[in-house]
């Protein structure tokens, strides 16, 4: 669901509401007026959820818990009205794809981690054998994507992510020693920002022989170009990752355009 600010989240549920008052007095237009309330509470949630992201972490971990209590009440209630006995009439398209997308917002909201930005025109990270050993022997438990060593990452890209399970915050002291492999103290970064696992494509314009832009988007999309990120921890487990080419030639600056889905 795209961000919406909150004047057009309002215009959006008011005109549902709306619509509802218009429906006849029969049955089936009862059980879709009392449907009405669930609907706009499902579609609260997927809003809250996809905007979620700046929150302090405490406050992102109650929020994911309310929205997680919410969206199992409404989409409860949603099932009784069409899934009762005395209903003859299955659960309407528009509703079961409300359900979903709140489903899908509040998977994706849990997902999310820490993310680093690139803010130097460019970095190329070096092998990640040190860190990975570090973090493992910290106990760190979750993934951890990186940059391919010897990749060239260009300004405002992610170049690194990291989560832990079941939604927690990654340890500080774990954070740090991932912000000092990326090299923040050089100004080469921003981090640990909260963000969804992220991709980048790097696509080609094949008529030139040469990369045109890097596309950013979730770290699951079928997206053309060569993946970028790649994972170096996975549940706690080190993953194999490969060594830098010995000779590479230098990459000239390309656009990094976003995803917006």
């Amino acid at each position: 669901m795209p961000a919406l600010t909150w004047t057009a989240l309002l215009a959006h549920f008011t005109a549902i509401a709306q619509r509802a008052l218009a429906l006849p007095r029969t049955p089936e237009g009862e059980r879709l007026r009392d449907a009405v309330p669930h609907l706009i509470a499902l579609q609260a949630v997927t809003h809250a959820l996809d905007n979620c992201d700046p929150l302090p972490a405490d406050e992102r971990a109650l929020g994911l818990d309310r929205a997680d209590i919410a969206f199992r009440d409404h989409s409860a209630a949603l099932h009784r009205l069409y899934d009762s006995p005395d209903s003859d009439t299955p659960l309407p398209d528009p509703l079961r794809h409300t359900i979903a997308d709140a489903r899908h917002a509040l998977e994706a909201a849990r997902a999310a981690g820490q993310g680093w930005l690139v803010t130097a025109d460019a970095i190329v990270l070096e092998h990640p054998a040190e860190l990975v050993h570090s973090l493992l022997g910290s106990g760190f438990t979750g993934d951890l994507l990186l940059a391919s060593p010897g990749t060239t990452i260009f300004k405002s890209a992610p170049c690194a992510f990291a989560r832990s399970h079941h939604a927690a915050p990654v340890d500080d002291q774990l954070l740090a020693l991932i912000t000092l492999f990326l090299g923040q103290k050089s100004r080469l970064v921003r981090g640990p920002i909260t963000m969804r696992p992220p991709q980048v494509f790097r696509q080609f314009d094949f008529a030139k022989a040469a990369p045109a832009r890097d596309l950013v988007t979730r770290w699951n999309a079928d997206a053309p170009g060569q993946p970028l990120l790649l994972n170096a921890i996975l549940a706690g487990d080190p993953q194999p990752v490969p060594l830098p080419p010995r000779h590479r030639p230098p990459t000239a600056p390309i656009p990094v355009v976003f995803d917006p889905s």
